[in-house]
């Protein structure tokens, strides 16, 4: 159960990066250029590590990590702005289904542990299948589908999905220094590549367009937001990678992640921000997550 600690560490910072640009509407990709200098600057300790990985698969996987970490972050921001934190986080509901199938079909470890405890491993099954069901429900009769964040959410669920697998492959399952080094290494890397990719972006769409009509809220590195979100990024980056290194299944760590839509239903009820979310399948919810976690200490 060492994983579910980071785990609920990594719940308080998707939580508070998926909310914050719902007020201030700041540009995604140039929110996302700047709050990466100082998440970079919390993983420069990584160049004073002797030990790198010798593996190139481990290089490779970490810039795939980075690149497809840019784009839903970005995601991110753009549906905070659009709509709110709950509907910016709903892709993490498709990874958790996708994550658990997919470790389940090649760990032979998870196998041998689902075979040898069935009653247990069937109602873990259960509770993710319900888990997720239950989210669908929590959207209202208005079909808040319509409004084109549900197709954007599939396609993260599936990319994060693979990143998720590949990261928990690179990296040691067991507490010790190596995974230590490896996870700050990792976040060194992920940060270097979206700086670079969202740097690249912005100078190409500053070239063909220099101003834009759509207006934003100027954003620059001694903005707030960009130091609130590169510290929580940075966080969120070490915590998520820890928790699904040391997760018997990484599904359990997006499950702990998917109470950030519960929280931002009563958080939207306590300051009044228009939410049309199901409470009775949050709580549904909830007891599933609760459930995981017992089956796994127990």
């Amino acid at each position: 159960m060492l994983w579910l600690a980071p785990a609920l560490a990594t719940l308080l910072a998707q939580v508070t990066v998926a909310n914050w640009n719902r007020a201030r509407k700041h540009h995604p990709i140039t929110l996302n250029f700047w709050r990466c200098i100082p998440a970079f600057l919390c993983f420069s300790p990584a160049l004073f590590i002797s030990n790198w990985p010798q593996q190139a698969s481990f290089y490779y996987a970490s810039i795939l990590i980075g690149v497809v970490s840019a784009a839903h972050t970005i995601t991110i921001f753009y549906l905070a702005a659009q709509f709110n934190g709950r509907i910016s986080s709903i892709s993490t509901n498709f990874t958790m289904l996708l994550s658990y199938i997919a470790w389940l079909l090649i760990d032979p470890a998870e196998q041998q542990k689902f075979l040898s405890n069935p009653w247990q491993s069937s109602l873990i099954s259960l509770c993710i299948f319900t888990a997720f069901a239950s989210t669908f429900f929590m959207r209202s009769h208005k079909k808040d589908g319509q409004k084109g964040y549900l197709g954007i959410s599939i396609l993260m669920g599936v990319i994060l999905t693979a990143c998720t697998i590949v990261g928990k492959q690179i990296l040691d399952n067991d507490v010790s220094k190596a995974l230590q080094d490896q996870v700050l290494i990792l976040g060194f890397i992920i940060f270097c590549t979206q700086l670079l990719g969202t740097g690249l972006i912005l100078a190409i769409r500053h070239a063909k367009a220099p101003s834009h009509s759509v207006q934003h809220t100027p954003v620059h590195l001694k903005t707030f937001s960009v130091w609130v979100l590169g510290l929580f990024g940075a966080l969120g980056c070490v915590t998520s990678w820890a928790a699904v290194a040391l997760a018997p299944n990484p599904a359990y760590v997006s499950a702990i992640c998917m109470s950030a839509p519960i929280l931002f239903l009563f958080y939207h009820k306590m300051v009044g921000v228009k939410d049309n979310a199901n409470p009775v399948a949050g709580t549904i919810f909830t007891l599933c997550v609760v459930t995981i976690i017992l089956l796994e200490v127990f």
